[in-house]
C-alpha cells in the first residue's frame, strides 16, 4: 500500500492537464447534476448530495457561477424547452 497526499495528487493532475483536481471534480458533479435537474423531481438539496456536493448552498454557488443561472433556473428553462417541441 502507499500514501499519495491530497495535495501531491492534485498537484499531479494539474500538471497532466490544463484544470485541478478540484475544478475536474466539480465539472463532473456539475454534469450529473444537471441530469438530475433533467430527469428527476429531486429537491436542490437532494440534487446536491447525490451529486457529491456536502452543502447544497456552496453547490448552488457553483452552478451558478458555472452556469449562470441557479439549478431551480436552470431546471425549468430545460422543462420550458420541452414544452416548446
Amino acid at each position: 500500500m502507499f500514501y499519495i497526499s491530497p495535495n501531491y495528487l492534485s498537484h499531479l493532475f494539474q500538471s497532466e492537464g490544463k484544470i485541478g483536481l478540484n475544478e475536474y471534480l466539480n465539472h463532473i458533479r456539475l454534469e450529473y447534476a444537471k441530469s438530475l435537474l433533467k430527469d428527476y423531481d429531486l429537491n436542490i438539496k437532494e440534487i446536491a448530495l447525490a451529486s457529491g456536493f456536502k452543502d447544497s448552498n456552496y453547490f448552488c454557488r457553483i452552478f451558478k457561477k458555472k452556469t449562470e443561472r441557479t439549478p431551480t433556473q436552470y431546471r425549468r428553462q430545460y422543462h420550458s424547452k420541452l414544452m416548446c417541441k
